[in-house]
């Protein structure tokens, strides 16, 4: 049997890291005139307590620590690590869950895929 049918590819975790890519590109383009500001204002303490600013803010650092999960769950799956990918795609797929109700016109929905995956694959795994 060849190493391809013994053990599924590597792809959940790089999945997340290019939804976090383009999450962050939708950020650098959507609120380009709001990081501007917040540039020109010099970055420190510059959200303040504007909602939009720290919207954008959080819309970054969500990008951010999709890369960071996007990451390890790549090296879950490349040391198969089941049990620890079933605990954080079902715990993935409750959050994904609760920002698809509240925030339907989302990117949570990207995630379901992924998310479901983890738990899949660990049943195979």
């Amino acid at each position: 049997m060849s190493d391809t049918l013994a053990k599924p590819s590597r792809w959940i975790g790089r999945c997340i890291i290019a939804i976090s890519a383009i999450h962050t590109l939708l950020a650098a383009v959507m609120f380009a005139p709001i990081v501007q500001q917040m540039a020109a204002d010099g970055i420190y303490n510059s959200v303040g307590e504007d909602p939009m600013r720290g919207a954008v803010t959080w819309f970054f650092f969500a990008g951010f620590l999709m890369a960071l999960l996007g990451m390890a769950v790549d090296l879950l799956e490349k040391h198969g690590a089941g049990r620890a990918m079933k605990t954080l795609g079902v715990t993935l797929l409750v959050f994904c869950i609760l920002g698809i109700i509240l925030m339907p016109v989302s990117g949570f929905w990207l995630m379901l895929i992924p998310a479901a995956a983890m738990i899949w694959n660990s049943r195979r795994g």
